[in-house]
């Protein structure tokens, strides 16, 4: 994972999952490596609200509390607002690419905040993001 050395990375919802529901082993030496200021993840506010679904409807308060304690360490993962400027550069990435739109949310966060790379288990995002889409298999080929 060198070569995400101090980059800003945009990680998606499905990666968030992976490290605090899946304990992958990949996405938790992402999370650790942003632990030591070695890269900067990043995120909408729209990650967020999409990791808590599951656990409010479960009924998961520890669940929904860790992903809350996550999401308030700005040193672990700085959150993106997601503002007028990121829903029209969605918008036009959807209608342009046909790419779902929230899908289209994500790149256009991550673009717009500067990020280098978007880590993502989305396979249509590596297809029409306009920044490099990284898999937790492309991530573990690069260890």
């Amino acid at each position: 994972m060198q070569r995400l050395l101090h980059e800003q990375v945009y990680v998606d919802t499905n990666i968030v999952i992976a490290a605090v529901e899946a304990f992958n082993s990949v996405a938790l030496d992402l999370f650790r490596m942003a632990e030591r200021g070695l890269v900067f993840l990043m995120a909408s506010e729209i990650t967020r609200g999409e990791v808590l679904v599951k656990p409010l409807v479960n009924g998961n308060d520890a669940l929904a509390r860790r992903y809350d304690a996550l999401f308030d360490n700005a040193d672990m993962i700085a959150t993106i607002a997601c503002d007028r400027e990121v829903i029209r550069a969605a918008a036009e990435l959807s209608a342009s690419a046909g790419l779902e739109l929230l899908d289209a949310v994500h790149c256009a966060t991550a673009s717009l905040a500067g990020c280098t790379y978007i880590v993502s288990q989305d396979r249509d995002m590596r297809t029409y993001s306009p920044i490099e889409v990284l898999s937790l298999d492309d991530l573990k080929e690069l260890s």
